[in-house]
């Protein structure tokens, strides 16, 4: 006799006033229960795989029973409870990313000062050596002065009380009035950065051999002379930068030359310093 029908032989009650047919009938109708399903199963369709776990066809999940999950498995199941493993994932965040444009107008409007990425930080650097231009920042004069003037695209008149100065704006050359369009283009931008009676601070860095003070003009939100290479109205005054912050002021100028900003858009630009030796 097997081992599933001695253990079951031993559960069955005492049946003898029963016949011996219908006895054995019982036995063996309850012996192919038993054995076929020795444990107690929650019913749904799909077969169970070896480590009790199957596709239940009727819901669409996959789920195990009995036993605990591996250490691959997020998560545990415990005897009779299923585990889903079928929920879906979140997608993947995509690989692109929504730019915006932050220039708040055209580069070449009158009276825009030119803010370029990465040239926010302008230093102040008397050697004035590319290489050293991540020092201090540019502190200009904590004085106040007044615009009286704009006399071309690189030159202005101040004051201070009684005291009044022609300033040549440092570290930039302006095209000259009797340059083509240009010229007059450059000293429209001047004024309308600095009109008249605008307050201003000045970095003074030497005077020139016709009096004038050589001065980086700053407004409260930047420097004006930068300002005027980024948006293309003047060129970098390579023979005189070194009072400058020079890589600030070589990226602001490849960047409109690169756009083919103002002076920048001609096809042959000629140079100020050129011109005036003509």
């Amino acid at each position: 006799m097997s081992t599933c029908q001695i253990a079951y032989s031993n559960q069955l009650p005492n049946k003898s006033k029963m016949s011996l047919f219908y006895l054995r009938a019982l036995r063996a109708i309850s012996l192919l229960a038993v054995c076929a399903f020795p444990f107690s199963v929650q019913a749904h369709s799909g077969r169970t795989n070896a480590e009790g776990c199957h596709n239940d066809h009727s819901n669409g999940t996959y789920h195990c029973h009995g036993g605990s999950s591996s250490s691959g498995t997020a998560g545990s199941s415990s005897p009779g409870v299923g585990r889903s493993t079928n929920s879906t994932q979140p997608s993947s965040p995509s690989s692109s990313s929504n730019s915006s444009n932050s220039s708040g107008g055209s580069l070449n409007a009158p009276g825009n000062v030119i803010e370029l990425p990465g040239l926010s930080n302008r230093n102040s650097n008397p050697g004035g050596r590319a290489e050293d231009t991540q020092s201090a920042p540019v502190t200009p004069s904590s004085e106040s002065w007044r615009v009286l003037s704009v006399g071309d695209g690189d030159t202005l008149r101040v004051s201070r009380g009684e005291d009044i100065q022609t300033i040549r704006l440092a570290c930039i050359d302006a095209p000259e009035m009797r340059q083509p369009t240009y010229g007059e283009l450059a000293k429209q931008q001047l004024q309308a950065l600095l009109p008249v009676n605008t307050v201003v601070s000045l970095r003074p860095v030497d005077t020139d051999r016709y009096g004038r003070l050589v001065a980086e003009v700053f407004r409260p939100n930047g420097s004006v002379n930068l300002s005027l290479i980024a948006s293309g109205h003047a060129v970098v005054y390579r023979q005189y930068l070194s009072s400058c912050n020079a890589e600030t002021y070589l990226n602001a100028e490849a960047i409109a030359q690169q756009n083919g900003l103002l002076f920048w858009s001609q096809a042959n630009p000629v140079m100020p310093w050129d011109f005036r030796r003509q």
